[in-house]
């Protein structure tokens, strides 16, 4: 049937040698176009690259800027922190120096009023002392003084014979003439008595 339709209408040879030489020139044509758009293609894509790399590139420039103006922020914050407290401190120290002024002239003066309290002290001590031992001779004067009177009245009425002793009794005599008793005041004329029969004692015995 198909053969029998050939013969009838034979195709045509030159319109499918056309068609096949048609197919293949626009194959030739979008070989040529895409070696010819390759390179701008490339250029674009390099482009492409090159803007994003420039966008990271500026992004870490940034950062890293912001991280610089940061750092430099924090040390101008702290200089003033310091120096502000440096002045701080200096006028504190400079506002304390009256009041340490005013204290230590207030120890000094503390200082003289108590030296001259206990040189006052000492000075009043001496009379009071002086006084109360002059008191008390006087009231041992008054107790004894009697006594003795008496023992100077007798010696007038009858002459005074020292008594005999030996020589090995002498020392002991004169001990115990010139030892008192405990707790009893002897004036010093008693002491010069017993002194003097002392050595009358050892003279006679001689």
């Amino acid at each position: 049937m198909n053969k029998a339709k050939q013969m009838i209408c034979p195709p045509d040879r030159k319109q499918s040698k056309l068609g096949a030489l048609l197919s293949s020139l626009s194959e030739v044509v979008a070989e040529e176009r895409k070696k010819l758009l390759a390179p701008e293609m490339e250029q674009a894509e390099e482009s492409k690259r090159l803007r994003v790399q420039q966008i990271t590139e500026g992004a870490e420039e940034m950062r890293l800027t912001a991280a610089l103006e940061q750092r430099r922020n924090q040390r101008i914050c702290r200089e003033i922190t310091e120096r502000d407290y440096k002045q701080t401190q200096v006028s504190l120290q400079e506002a304390k120096k009256p009041f340490k002024r005013q204290m230590e002239k207030i120890l000094k003066k503390l200082i003289k009023t108590i030296d001259f309290l206990e040189r006052a002290k000492r000075g009043k001590s001496a009379p009071l002392i002086e006084a109360a031992y002059q008191q008390c001779l006087m009231e041992e004067r008054i107790l004894h003084d009697p006594v003795l009177d008496q023992l100077d009245a007798a010696r007038a009425v009858m002459p005074y014979e020292p008594p005999a002793c030996s020589v090995e009794s002498a020392p002991a005599a004169a001990a115990a003439l010139a030892a008192p008793a405990p707790g009893k005041y002897v004036p010093s004329s008693d002491l010069r008595g017993a002194e003097t029969t002392r050595r009358s004692c050892y003279t006679r015995n001689r």
